[in-house]
Parts: structure tokens; sequence; C-alpha cells
């Protein structure tokens, strides 16, 4: 019988321990339930240093282990169920609640854009899955029934994240069982409510206050050359060229029109959406700073027309409809008009769409329906 612990270290420096046994000819590989930084692993001896909380209990299990060892060479025979007992009581030693220690661990230890949104995953699923129960398929899915019942936005992201840490439990042998969550049908995001010409006519002649008019323009940058909000940067050597989307990677040739170098006059022949905001602010807390800024201006373009103020379905909500008006309704704004007016293709090349598949979901309510009425009846 050989037996030997192994650390799997992650980019954030933390890892899994794992034991390896190999016992008659046959190689064993079991999660331990515990997770050490990397500056607690001997890399040398092949285990964790003495200063690591993790050493007493891994410690009396390498000496029962070596205790294993010596009866074999004495010439007892090992099973493997020996090996999984000792395992077992280790573990056991520690109590079940170390697989939500891991899983806290393993939110806490997520980029600062997540973090937030693991660790609040964490939290909804431990409160419905029992604090002082091991996480089971059985408690993911009666959490996963629970939190359905919430806005499914909120509920998917929240799954999403519990089960990409679960997932890696299985793969760090912390969990036994591979877990299973179903998700919620999400309505489709902010940003699908695309301007009318005449919208857009009269966003280009309100009169805005400080921050809001650099919103405005920036919000009207992308209805001119089809840019997502990552790609708001755009200056007046760029028109006419193509550029690789920092989103998709794909290729879009960026319109080259006298209304956008008149956009670009008014900034120097350059606007970006760095402009905006704090340079404190965070990545999200700029977002949603923008966000909001840009449902005031809709709000005040509402006053102007009438008909935005008509009250819609959005992501499960009856809102009027400015307030389902995002970022992304720049983009489709662009589509919308130009859909009508030039090839396909042409429009792609903007766009910077390659399948045909995906750009067919933002014209799919550009035809005009009374025109389809009359060809089908």
């Amino acid at each position: 019988m050989k037996s030997r612990f192994e650390f799997r270290g992650k980019a954030n420096g933390r890892g899994a321990i794992r034991l390896v046994v190999t016992l008659n000819g046959e190689r064993h590989t079991v999660g331990l339930g515990a997770v050490v930084h990397v500056s607690d692993w001997d890399t040398r001896r092949a285990f964790v240093r003495a200063s690591s909380p993790a050493w007493p209990r891994l410690n009396a299990l390498n000496v029962a282990l070596e205790a294993l060892r010596n009866r074999a060479i004495g010439g007892r025979a090992i099973t493997s169920a020996e090996v999984m007992a000792l395992v077992g009581r280790s573990t056991k030693a520690e109590g079940t609640d170390h697989i939500w220690s891991w899983l806290a661990d393993n939110a806490s230890n997520r980029k600062e854009g997540t973090r937030r949104v693991y660790i609040a995953a964490y939290l909804s699923y431990r409160r419905h899955g029992g604090t002082t129960t091991t996480p089971t398929q059985a408690s993911l899915s009666k959490w996963n029934a629970t939190i359905n019942l919430s806005t499914p936005g909120t509920a998917k992201t929240y799954l999403s994240a519990v089960n990409a840490m679960l997932v890696q439990a299985k793969q760090d042998g912390i969990i036994d069982w591979s877990p299973s969550v179903h998700f919620p049908k999400v309505p489709g995001k902010r940003g699908k409510i695309a301007l009318t010409d005449d919208q857009v006519k009269a966003l280009e002649g309100m009169k805005l206050q400080r921050e809001l008019i650099l919103v405005r323009d920036l919000f009207l940058l992308g209805t001119y050359t089809a840019a997502r909000r990552s790609e708001w940067d755009i200056r007046t050597s760029d028109l006419g060229t193509s550029k690789v989307s920092v989103k998709t990677q794909a290729t879009a040739v960026i319109a080259d029109t006298p209304t956008i170098r008149t956009l670009l006059r008014k900034y120097g022949g350059r606007l970006s959406y760095d402009d905006y905001g704090q340079a404190k602010w965070t990545t999200d807390n700029k977002r949603q700073r923008f966000d909001r800024d840009l449902r005031k201006v809709m709000q005040q373009l509402a006053g102007k027309c009438p008909e935005l103020n008509e009250v819609i379905e959005h992501r499960g909500k009856m809102v009027p409809k400015w307030m389902a008006i995002g970022s992304h309704s720049a983009r489709k704004t662009f589509v919308s008009k130009y859909a009508q007016l030039l090839p396909l293709p042409v429009v792609m090349r903007a766009t910077g769409h390659r399948s045909l598949a995906q750009f067919a979901a933002y014209v799919q309510d550009t035809v005009d329906a009374s025109v389809v009425a009359k060809m089908f009846g």
C-alpha cells in the first residue's frame, strides 16, 4: 500500500488537499474536505505545514495510514474499506459543517465583480439548505424550488453561482455527488426596446443638465454606431474602419456619418464611456449609476414622447415603456432603423454579428405587421 497527499491549487492561491492511495495495484483518489492556502503547503514534504489549521487532522490521518502500511509490510492484507473508514473518521472529526465552510471560502475568494453575488448566493443556499445539514442534492433541489419563486433573473444568477461552486467541490473531492439545478425561464433583458426616429430626434434636442448630457450623448453614440456599452470609446479617426469587440472579439465596421462626426467634435474628437463617473467607482458601481442616470434621461424623454409611458410587461413586471430602455437599446435602435433600409449583411458588418441566428433576435420585430397581414391574410 502506498499513499500520498496532493495539493490542487487555484489562481486565488487556495486549494483542496486530496489523498491518493494505491492499494493492490488500484489507485484511489479521495477528497478530504481540507482547503488551505499555498503558503501552508510544504512542496518538498508534500504535506501541510505544522502552522496550518488543517495540520492536526491531516497529521492524525497520516499517522493512521502509516500504521496501516506497517501492517501491510507485516504481511496482513489491507482492504480499501479500512482506508475509507480512516478517511471517514478524519472528515467526521471536523464535522459536516466543513462543506459549508469550503463553500463560504470559495465564494469569498472570487474576483471583485462576482464576490458579492457568490456570497449572497451561498447565504441564500445555506439559509434554505439547513445550517446543520450537509449539502445534498435534496437540499439543493429544495432551495432551487424556493428561490425560483423569486425574481427569475436573481434566481438564475444565484443558482449559477451555487452550481459552479458545487461543481468545483465535486472536482476537488469535497462532495461525492454531482449537483443538478433547474434554471427558471428569464424574460428578455432590458434593452430590447428600440427608439423610433422621432424619439431619437427628440432625445437629441433635449435640454439636460450636468452628467445627464454625457449619458445622453453616449447612448446616442450607440444608436449611431451599433456599439455596445463596453465599446463606447470612439475617435474621429476610427470612423469607417474596423474595430474588434471587447466582449466578443468579433470585428465590426464603425459607420462614418456627419451626425457621428458632429457628436465627436463636441468632445474634441473622442467620446468614451471612461469619461463618465469617477475613478474611485468600481465597475459594478459605475454601471449601476449609469443605468440610473439613463433612466432619468428616458423619463424626461417620455415627457416629450407620451407613447413611452405605455405600460408593458418587462422581466415579469408591468412598467412604463421608458423603464425598459437600457444601454443595449441603443444597439437595438440602430438595427431596427437600418434593417429596413440596407441589406442585412451590410447591417451585420456594423454590428459585428457573424451568425444570422443571433442577429435575428435584433430584427424579429422590425417587420411591418400590416405588410405581413396583407401577404398571408
